[in-house]
């Protein structure tokens, strides 16, 4: 009694779950950013709502801290890389992929150092502009 599953179906199977897993993960980051515009864009509309105008509201604002979260990601598979590799005796084998990897993640924690030391120095424009409700009155005319 064989319990074994055919190659091909087992081929077509994996190949499917594969192609799904991969378009649920668009979905989801597609999904994910709409959803951060769509917050932008409710604040701004609160803030004109309480009258302030604040065009920076719709900006995506760029603070580096997405590339300081893949810079780990990258140096801790780079790290866990090297030490599986050498116990495992294959490291001239793997140091390419090890140090790419490794390189990758070190860069990008560099530029999120960078960033963050720039962003600090940023000259700001300005406070939001307030629009009051305050009446203004008539100017005068010539024959008062």
């Amino acid at each position: 009694m064989e319990n074994a599953m055919d190659p091909f179906a087992f081929a077509l199977l994996t190949t499917l779950v594969s192609i799904a897993g991969a378009v649920l993960i668009i979905v989801v980051i597609v999904r994910g950013i709409a959803h951060a515009q769509n917050v932008r864009h409710e604040a701004y509309k609160e803030a004109l709502d309480r009258g302030v105008y604040d065009p920076t509201l719709l900006k995506k604002r760029r603070t580096g801290h997405a590339s300081l979260g893949w810079g780990l990601v990258f140096t801790a598979m780079g790290i866990g890389m090297l030490i599986g590799f050498i116990f495992l005796g294959i490291m001239s084998e793997g140091a390419p992929g090890v140090f790419i990897t490794l390189f990758i993640g070190i860069a990008l924690i560099a530029f999120h150092m960078i960033v963050a030391s720039r962003s600090k120095d940023e000259v700001k424009n300005g406070e939001p502009m307030k629009l009051s409700d305050t009446v203004v009155p008539p100017r005068p005319t010539p024959d008062q």
